[in-house]
């Protein structure tokens, strides 16, 4: 491995604001086919992909506002319109999850960190393009009336 591979790995961090342009189909699909890669025990390639760009990311901002929804009973009408301008703070969002396999030698926690390491792969593969990218969990972070986050397993 050469030592220049090593800098760019320290070199990489998340960019706390993301403007446009998003990644072409043809650098997407270069960064998911090498996130692909990613460790995965059992060649069971438990990771999924789906983007959302331009007024896509509404479609993800319901996705937010109706998880919300569904675990928080009390939740205010009124925050609807926040949770969906959080899939608008980047001019792509990539969401990434497990597709859990029954396996009698992978358990889920196996599934579960490979496509982790594969979303790490998709965040290295930005940085090489030259792009930003952050590692966010918002569809479980939920409101709640003490006005603090509360992290909890998507469903």
């Amino acid at each position: 491995m050469s030592k220049e591979f090593i800098t760019f790995m320290r070199n990489r961090v998340s960019q706390p604001l993301l403007n446009a342009p998003a990644p072409t189909q043809n650098e997407w699909e270069s960064i998911l086919d090498a996130a692909s890669r990613a460790a995965d025990h059992g060649n069971l390639k438990p990771w999924r992909f789906r983007i959302y760009e331009g007024e896509g990311r509404a479609k993800l901002g319901q996705i937010y506002w109706h998880h919300a929804l569904s675990e928080v009973v009390s939740m205010p009408e009124n925050k609807e319109e926040a949770f969906i301008k959080k899939a608008f703070r980047a001019p792509a969002v990539l969401l990434v999850y497990a597709h859990i396999q029954e396996h009698p030698k992978v358990p889920e926690v196996e599934q579960v960190m490979a496509s982790s390491a594969a979303a790490q792969q998709v965040l290295l593969g930005l940085s090489a393009l030259g792009y930003g990218g952050m590692w966010r969990s918002e569809a479980c972070l939920l409101y709640r009336e003490d006005k603090r986050a509360s992290w909890v397993r998507a469903k």
